[in-house]
């Protein structure tokens, strides 16, 4: 007997059957951690996410367009979540951090071609994302107001309260850091 798709069970869990929705949760639910871990580097932020993204789709599953697929719409909603983590977190340490998967996922496009093709890009991905968690607030911030947002190196500068200098000398130092370590999981 074929297992029924997410969609299905989605459809089972918005008319109220508790079952379909626990099923669709163990499903999902390893997929959504390895994103918001990649992500969110602090194991109970982690979990604290990856719950809120759970509620949020179940509230929201009447809405669900079930002519659609289920995971990018599930995966719509952790974003917005991580999303939301980093705003909230970023007000509470007095900068704003946000790891705009858009930006970051457009640079590593730019890196060329896996040897593993599709999936080893994927992981990649992952990785870099692991890499970027691992960062300090202010070079993460560096590097997404400079190659995220666009700005000149004076624009971050202004924005960080530094001398154009030093900020080019950072993202120099940031930027080399990087390098080996997305090289190094190339190469791997």
């Amino acid at each position: 007997m074929i297992a029924p798709g997410n969609e299905w069970l989605a459809e089972r869990a918005a008319q109220g059957e508790e079952a379909a929705f626990e099923e669709l949760v163990e499903r999902c639910q390893s997929m959504l951690r390895a994103y918001v871990r990649a992500c969110v580097p602090n194991w109970a932020d982690a979990q604290d996410v990856v719950q809120d993204t759970l509620l949020d789709a179940f509230l929201g599953l009447p809405r669900f367009d079930k002519a659609r697929p289920f995971e990018p719409w599930l995966r719509a909603i952790c974003r917005n979540r991580v999303r939301k983590h980093w705003r909230r977190w970023g007000r509470r340490e007095g900068t704003c951090v946000s790891l705009s998967e858009p930006s970051v996922a457009r640079k590593v496009e730019r890196l060329g071609t896996w040897r593993d093709g599709p999936e080893g890009r994927e992981e990649a991905v992952a990785q870099l994302y692991r890499l970027l968690s691992r960062m300090t607030a202010e070079h993460r911030n560096l590097l997404l107001w400079r190659y995220g947002e666009d700005l000149s190196v004076s624009e971050v500068a202004r924005r960080c309260g530094r001398s154009p200098g030093s900020v080019a000398q950072t993202l120099w130092r940031v930027r080399h850091d990087l390098r080996e370590r997305v090289t190094h999981i190339c190469e791997d």
